[in-house]
């Protein structure tokens, strides 16, 4: 399972619907807790994500009525060569403030949380 071309690689976001994270594993449950290290996943949102050219080649982006873009296309990727991975190290924290005119600004901020880069 840990071997394999890697599709995307993604700074992990907590979701602002559900408890836990914008990543879910090889069964489609959502990390709730933070891992450890990299780490083969099932799917990851598309907020943060890096995807390979090659990938974006062989597969199209839809959802064919099935929900949203990112869990469908990380399905459909199941049982290829291509592996899903995320870096527990890092973490994405997003601020939106309102604006004038009812434009709003979007603050990132990633955050590594392993001591080897600090």
């Amino acid at each position: 399972m840990g071997t394999g071309k890697r599709t995307s690689k993604a700074q992990l976001k907590e979701s602002r619907f559900h408890p836990g994270y914008v990543a879910w594993d090889q069964d489609g449950r959502i990390f709730i807790a933070r891992g450890d290290g990299v780490q083969v996943i099932g799917g990851q949102g598309f907020g943060w994500v890096i995807l390979r050219k090659s990938v974006l080649d062989q597969h199209v982006i839809h959802h064919r009525g099935r929900g949203d873009y990112d869990p469908t296309f990380y399905a459909e990727l199941r049982g290829t060569c291509w592996r899903t991975k995320v870096d527990w190290g890092c973490e994405v924290r997003v601020w939106t403030i309102p604006g004038r005119c009812g434009m709003t600004s979007r603050i990132t901020e990633t955050l590594r949380h392993d001591a080897a880069t600090s």
